[in-house]
């Protein structure tokens, strides 16, 4: 776990003791594609957001869909705030989508 937190603490994320205790009870490899999917995604939420939201992710884990809800809080591109991340189900994620509350590593920074 602790290459996992350190990776995202060096991205200037803030993890709550609720987020890291989660992502401490993950495989390693688990929760190293999980930082590695936020990573790749952060840049989806605008910086108004400073509210919490949640927001799906998917992670592939074992030639699997894995998906997760993420609450997070984000004031600019500096200032993320990740307070919770629990596993949900397909159909939870799809909730997620059509409210337009996820993160997608097919879209495109640059588009």
């Amino acid at each position: 776990m602790d290459a996992r937190q350190k990776y995202l603490e060096e991205n200037d994320y803030h993890l709550s003791d609720q987020f890291s205790d989660a992502v401490r009870s993950m495989s390693m490899e688990l929760g190293s594609a999980l930082g590695d999917a936020i990573d790749n995604t952060i840049y989806q939420i605008g910086y108004d957001e400073m509210e919490f939201c949640d927001w799906g992710i998917r992670v592939e884990y074992l030639g699997q869909m894995v998906y997760f809800s993420l609450r997070i809080a984000k004031a600019d591109s500096n200032d993320v705030l990740f307070d919770n991340v629990k596993s949900i189900t397909l159909d939870e994620y799809l909730d997620l989508i059509n409210l337009n509350r996820h993160l997608d590593e097919h879209i495109s920074p640059y588009s």
